[in-house]
């Protein structure tokens, strides 16, 4: 932001300053990532990674002591953790396998962890978006959107929609919550439009379900906010015709510098050939089915599919 900030109003001391802040920041984040990888239990299948380091225990097993636990709402640490998008894929991986296999989700949502009780399955309405938008960004799409059903219909009261702190499972809700009202909008939003945290790359419709691809019918948003400006997108599958097309429209030509559209075709389905303003695609991702457009001086662009 230092950066940005000097673009518009050239000064050698925020330059400076600039350059520190982000010297340090490396230098966390190395001490972060060293750190968790000598503390991940590889010994535990999957491997376990605590909250704090040189914990011997998982959560649950060091919240049965008597008295409280240091593990206690371990819940925050990871979810603001993988939030914060700091970790390479493989930890980040490693951390959700531990979430999830040690107590910390419930119904593929971050879980109140405490110490256990009869109806100790709470989820946790607030701040648990982090963990979501870590699993759109590892292309687990189908526990990203089993994330957003599951809060939609848990965490929200009935009619007013209004959202809770905690939850329960079975439909007593706290108080309004305004993070956690914000939570479906988010998971909505970056459903359509993802932002890069770091590379020049925004990506597409890369956690539309896929029978929203093969319903036939237009998914769209318009004039979405980016920090490379307001850009939109159309996408419309036609399965008689086997065919789809999608339309994307950046407020700067070259800017970002990639696009990541996503195909989500039904399984059964393979894309056979994709041709963006009447040239070749390169197509990407575990299932082939992302359109990376290299934008150079261009700002519109008509991506056109054929499919089995």
């Amino acid at each position: 932001m230092w950066t940005q900030i000097n673009r518009s109003k050239a000064s050698p001391g925020i330059e400076k300053m600039a350059v520190e802040w982000l010297e340090r920041s490396k230098v966390l984040q190395n001490a972060l990532v060293a750190s968790m990888e000598k503390n991940v239990r590889s010994d535990m299948r999957p491997p376990y990674i605590g909250p704090i380091p040189g914990t011997t225990m998982t959560v649950w097993e060091s919240m049965q002591k008597e008295k409280p636990s240091p593990q206690q709402w371990a819940h925050r640490a990871y979810a603001e953790l993988l939030q914060a998008d700091m970790l390479p894929a493989n930890l980040a991986n490693i951390v959700i396998d531990c979430m999830r296999a040690y107590g910390a989700t419930t119904l593929g949502i971050v879980a109140n962890v405490e110490r256990p009780h009869p109806e100790g399955r709470d989820i946790l309405g607030f701040i648990s978006y982090g963990y979501a938008q870590m699993l759109l960004r590892l292309d687990r799409v189908e526990e990203y959107l089993l994330f957003l059903y599951s809060h939609r219909y848990h965490d929200h009261t009935r009619g007013s929609w209004t959202a809770g702190e905690v939850a329960g499972i079975v439909g007593e809700n706290a108080l309004f919550c305004i993070p956690a009202q914000q939570t479906i909008p988010l998971l909505v939003r970056w459903m359509l439009v993802l932002e890069d945290s770091d590379e020049e790359k925004l990506y597409l419709a890369k956690g539309v379900p896929r029978d929203w691809v093969a319903s036939g019918k237009e998914i769209r948003i318009d004039r979405a906010p980016t920090r490379w400006g307001r850009i939109s997108f159309k996408l419309v599958a036609m399965p008689a015709a086997k065919s789809i097309a999608a339309s994307v429209e950046l407020t700067r030509p070259g800017s970002p510098r990639e696009v990541h559209l996503k195909l989500r075709l039904p399984k059964q389905n393979k894309l056979l050939k994709v041709r963006v303003n009447e040239r070749p695609a390169t197509l990407s991702g575990p299932r082939d089915d992302t359109v990376v457009i290299q934008t150079r001086n261009e700002s519109r662009f008509e991506v056109v599919g054929e499919f089995s």
